[in-house]
């Protein structure tokens, strides 16, 4: 396998263990709540419950308030603690990865070590155990590096906040409705649990490629045999016009503070890929190369029929998409670049 066969196995199988969070750690946790809300919302009599007191007063509102606070601090404990655990071991997992593919591709005089990227066929969450681990440099990033102005923590507390506030806003307008507990509780799946559950999972997959990105930035940064970085980025239909733009062969990065480094926004894919001294002519694929692969069809579907028309006309390119905030340009702001820039 050459390096960029390894390095897309790494970014492959770094998804893959994101998705064995998301299926084994973070979707259980938000059954769990519907589940708990489900019964938080049965009528007093169905939950064995007396109405008593501030109790009455709870169920009064159309669901028990207290049961509902005491399995939400559990589910968002759960994304902070053990999520957070994976989150780090899938990190050191893809920098692992990410060094041995610099070592199998560095030139002999550089090399420190034989090895390889064995596949894992042992599930990476079976490893974990109850027992106090000690902090890793990759939980360390998890607890320090923000993302879009906060860290991890900050995020699950403000997504338990918002949740919480979410089930009180619903309740009111479901008693205000004076709808039956079953409405009640398909109010609460559809705009509490369902949204709650699609955060917690993007939040999960962005710190994970944050993490990662770090940790294996850090790592090929004290790697003697690298020069710097590229981008490689995933291009198929769901690639954001933001990582499409980072998808160029001619961009390359020095290991500097400013730089950019993935994820550019939630659910990013996008990985480094370190540039190994002596192999500076193997690179991750070009975005403007793919896009020109596809009908003009496939190129409407990828940037908008508006955009796709300007780009086939010469009037934009795939550069001038985003700004330098990479905040995509809207219509009228792409057509007064290609008005000022005189491109015809």
């Amino acid at each position: 396998m050459d390096y960029l066969g390894l390095l897309i196995h790494a970014a492959l199988l770094l998804r893959r263990y994101e998705n064995t969070i998301i299926r084994e750690e973070v979707d259980p946790l938000f059954a769990l709540l519907q589940k708990e809300i489900s019964l938080a919302s049965q009528p007093p009599a169905l939950t064995g419950y007396y109405a008593t007191g501030s109790r009455r007063d709870a169920l009064q509102m159309g669901i028990d308030r207290a049961r509902i606070q005491k399995v939400l601090n559990l589910v968002y404990a759960r994304l902070e603690g053990r999520v957070g655990e994976s989150i780090a071991l899938v990190a050191e997992n893809h920098a692992r990865k990410v060094e041995a593919a610099i070592e199998h591709r560095a030139p002999d005089a550089l090399k420190r070590v034989q090895t390889g990227i064995p596949d894992i066929r042992k599930p990476i969450l079976d490893s974990f155990s109850d027992s106090a681990k000690p902090i890793t440099r990759a939980q360390q990033i998890l607890d320090g590096d923000s993302f879009d102005g906060a860290t991890y923590k900050r995020w699950v507390e403000i997504g338990k906040e918002r949740t919480i506030r979410d089930t009180n806003i619903q309740t009111q307008l479901s008693r205000v409705a004076k709808e039956s507990p079953a409405q009640l509780r398909e109010r609460l799946l559809t705009n509490v649990t369902r949204p709650a559950q699609m955060r917690a999972r993007a939040l999960t997959r962005t710190f994970s490629l944050n993490v990662s990105n770090a940790l294996a930035m850090e790592t090929a940064e004290a790697d003697p045999a690298t020069k710097g970085y590229r981008l490689l980025v995933t291009l198929d239909g769901r690639t954001s016009l933001v990582c499409i733009n980072y998808a160029a062969e001619h961009r390359f990065y020095l290991f500097e503070p400013g730089n950019p480094r993935p994820p550019f926004h939630y659910n990013c894919r996008t990985v480094i890929f370190p540039v190994v001294q002596g192999h500076e002519k193997e690179k991750p694929p070009d975005s403007e190369k793919w896009l020109q692969s596809k009908s003009a069809a496939e190129q409407d579907e990828i940037l908008g029929p508006e955009r796709a028309e300007m780009y086939r006309r010469g009037e934009i390119s795939l550069a001038g998409l985003i700004n330098s905030e990479n905040r995509v340009l809207d219509l009228a702001e792409l057509r007064g670049v290609s008005s000022s820039s005189g491109i015809r």
